[in-house]
């Protein structure tokens, strides 16, 4: 594959394959690089958020085939027969199951979404392209899938869904940090500029997990695409010096020094 492409309807396998660094990955690299080693040499198990968002995007973004990747079933008796019947037709079908509670769910948050005319309209572009490129300065090969790229009036615009437990600005905007969402929109659109070769706006779907399931449409502004891409400069150069010197080093960095612990912020200022 080219070191600079944009690839339409590849497998999610060979994505995850590609030997491109993800945002998910330079994440876990944040935590230190002994975890992000880790989990590079272990296979990451599907937890039942993961499968739940997974769905969630296929019902929304490509629901045509949704059929095809899911099925839905009731409350299944593994200790009967009838059920362990139930189950060997499931997994011989090839399809991930789905319980009706959480089928419910993403149709409720489907509604939820498609009830805001901006937000469909986003959403009426392409969807799940894979994207590669090449950190300039570290030679180290970057990729991304957005979950929608869309040309308004002239406008370029990347999509990402996320669900949350809260859609509120102020909300989200701590979920950012916590979870990497900064990263992701700044590393998201310099590799989709520089292959689609012109700029884009990164827009994020929020939608509230519980009922009313409420969505909030929000754009990152520069200050977030900047701190993101600070954080994706300097995850790349750590990548790129763990690589050269095979230190994988954990939260005592490179030399092991140890760390200072003292009071949480909030209660040290009772002793300043």
């Amino acid at each position: 594959m080219k070191a600079t492409s944009k690839v339409l309807d590849l497998p999610q396998e060979e994505y995850r394959a590609d030997e491109g660094v993800s945002r998910s990955e330079l994440h876990v690299l944040a935590r230190s690089p002994m975890h992000y080693k880790y989990a590079q040499e272990h296979q990451r198990k599907d937890t039942p958020a993961l499968l739940f968002g997974s769905a969630l995007h296929c019902y929304v973004l490509e629901y045509e085939r949704f059929a095809d990747e899911y099925i839905v079933v009731g409350k299944i008796d593994r200790r009967t027969t009838a059920g362990k019947e139930q189950l060997a037709e499931i997994e011989a079908s090839g399809k991930l199951p789905i319980s009706e509670e959480d089928y419910d769910t993403i149709k409720a948050m489907s509604e939820s979404i498609r009830a805001n005319p901006y937000a469909v309209r986003l959403l009426k572009g392409e969807h799940e392209v894979s994207y590669f490129a090449t950190d300039t300065t570290t030679g180290i090969r970057i990729k991304c899938r957005p979950d929608c790229r869309v040309d308004l009036g002239g406008v370029s615009v990347i999509v990402d869904l996320k669900t949350t437990r809260s859609a509120s600005t102020e909300s989200f905007s701590r979920a950012c940090l916590d979870y990497g969402y900064d990263l992701q929109a700044a590393m998201y659109k310099q590799i989709v500029d520089k292959v689609e070769g012109k700029p884009h706006r990164f827009v994020f779907i929020a939608v509230e997990k519980d009922p009313p399931y409420a969505c909030n449409v929000l754009e990152a502004d520069e200050l977030m695409l900047r701190k993101g891409a600070d954080d994706l400069r300097g995850y790349l150069m750590t990548l790129a010096e763990c690589r050269r010197t095979g230190n994988w080093y954990g939260y005592n960095g490179e030399s092991g020094k140890p760390n200072i612990i003292g009071l949480p912020a909030w209660m040290a200022k009772e002793y300043e």
